[in-house]
């Protein structure tokens, strides 16, 4: 993946089948590579956000969006005539992030999903078992009470509001002697 300094724009070089859920279509205003532009513009270069915003024909609040100011973006092409965009943007958090009860609330519903006009956000959490934490709460022993708990901060934004939450297990595999 290529990397601008500083900031959460990302090009994939996946060549998965998945990849357009990833990736721009071909019509959007900010490819991949025109984000990554962007925000070389704005972190390496110092511009103001409005400006480099201008000069790619982009609104201020979707520069935000596509140059940090969320986890994650995806899109893909809609089957609708004209052709639209079918985007959700994604919210991860550690399981031992001290943000964890209200980031679903706080940054991806007030923060990014109204910001950018949009309804549907997808909450991602990075569960490890407690002993495997290095920092942070040691809540959710349990992976299925962190996911009871997600699942209702979802629904306290619903029906305005439609995310979906997930609990990702990345802990490390148990040794065998």
């Amino acid at each position: 993946m290529t990397k601008a300094s500083g900031c959460g724009v990302e090009l994939s070089r996946n060549r998965s089948a998945n990849q357009e859920a990833f990736v721009s279509h071909a019509n959007a205003a900010l490819t991949p590579r025109a984000r990554l532009r962007l925000a070389r513009l704005i972190v390496d270069e110092g511009w103001p956000v409005a400006r480099a915003a201008e000069r790619y024909d982009a609104s201020s609040t979707t520069t935000r969006l596509r140059t940090g100011g969320c986890d994650l973006s995806a899109g893909a092409p809609t089957n609708t005539a004209p052709i639209e965009v079918a985007e959700a943007i994604i919210e991860a958090k550690l399981a031992s992030n001290n943000e964890l009860p209200t980031a679903l609330r706080t940054q991806l519903v007030q923060r990014y999903l109204a910001a950018a006009r949009q309804r549907h956000g997808i909450y991602l959490v990075y569960w490890v078992p407690p002993e495997q934490r290095t920092s942070g709460p040691r809540k959710y022993a349990d992976k299925q009470e962190l996911l009871d708990d997600m699942r209702r901060w979802a629904a306290e934004v619903t029906p305005q509001f439609d995310v979906s939450v997930y609990a990702l297990d990345v802990s490390w595999p148990m040794h065998r002697r």
